[in-house]
């Protein structure tokens, strides 16, 4: 996931913050899945408009959600924020 300066320097300080980071639900990204074939012209499109595009990952077949750091695999001690 993109990160901002200030959450990149923490995070290199004390790399349990990478969880925080992911779960905290303070800050905010825009996400989507999008075919294979449409990438190009969705990229174009966000360079027309200015507005920066990351690849994070790929929807592949089987269950569940897996999320990787530098190759490995990452667990959380919870999933996601929550406001409740």
């Amino acid at each position: 996931m993109p990160h901002s300066d200030a959450a990149r320097a923490a995070i290199a300080a004390e790399p349990a913050l990478l969880e925080t980071a992911l779960t905290g639900g303070d800050d905010y990204e825009i996400i989507l899945t999008l075919a294979p074939e449409n990438l190009a012209a969705f990229r174009a499109a966000a360079a027309a408009a200015g507005v920066a595009v990351k690849e994070i990952g790929a929807v592949q077949a089987g269950e569940g959600t897996r999320f990787l750091h530098d190759g490995k695999a990452l667990t959380f001690t919870r999933a996601s924020y929550s406001h409740f």
